[in-house]
């Protein structure tokens, strides 16, 4: 049975951002981080828990997306739910930008 997808607003300004500044790279970057995101919504939705739990916070699982970018997400069992957190940059403090 396939999950429900909720990217949350956080995940959303951060898709934002990630492809402004891959826009500066010329236009292959944004497209490979596109390529790559909708390829980790598709695994998620049907496999939820194919990625790690993350070490720092094992409440949040974690996908390498592209460019050392990480997906964050929490998977509600009894909604059939991957809710999306945060897409950060595996350089940045992760443990204090997860809530």
């Amino acid at each position: 049975m396939k999950y429900n997808i909720n990217v949350l607003c956080e995940a959303n300004r951060d898709l934002y951002e990630i492809h402004e500044y891959l826009s500066e790279m010329g236009e292959n970057a944004p497209k490979k981080f596109k390529s790559n995101y909708e390829k980790f919504i598709g695994q998620v939705s049907n496999m939820p828990f194919i990625f790690p739990q993350y070490a720092g916070k094992p409440n949040y699982r974690k996908a390498p997306i592209a460019y050392d970018y990480l997906a964050f997400y929490k998977v509600d069992k009894k909604r059939k739910t991957v809710e999306i957190y945060r897409i950060l940059n595996s350089k940045r403090n992760i443990e204090n930008e997860l809530i």
